[in-house]
């Protein structure tokens, strides 16, 4: 990792307060939150970023906790028109496309019947 940075932001998307991780010079700086002017350092160069170092846990980075926690409920979809958006799907009930597209049949059937209106938005 070369640079690395989180904060947390205001509700136009500015930084409040200081960077929970920030660069400065040749290092990256973590605060914790009972000693914030004393901040952990970590080289720049590191073969992870440090918002997936587990050691940054509990209250002292609670700021990273949440983080780490919002970035688990993400989905990450590749919806591939080629070869998995176009087998035969039969009918099912799915709550999600899947990852390549597989299942998107399926979903906008169940979503037209039993939420048009979220339906609608889509088309």
């Amino acid at each position: 990792m070369e640079e690395e940075y989180l904060a947390t932001l205001t509700k136009i998307s500015t930084a409040r307060g200081s960077f929970l991780i920030e660069k400065v010079g040749n290092e990256l700086r973590i605060r914790r939150k009972s000693k914030p002017t004393h901040p952990r350092t970590k080289s720049i160069g590191l073969n992870h970023s440090l918002l997936s170092d587990r050691r940054l846990s509990g209250k002292e980075y609670s700021g990273i906790e949440r983080c780490r926690r919002e970035l688990l409920g993400w989905r990450t979809y590749y919806l591939d028109p080629r070869v998995s958006m176009r087998r035969a799907a039969r009918a099912m009930e799915v709550d999600d496309i899947g990852a390549l597209g597989e299942n998107i049949a399926p979903f906008l059937s169940r979503l037209k019947s039993e939420e048009n209106r979220n339906y609608r938005t889509i088309l």
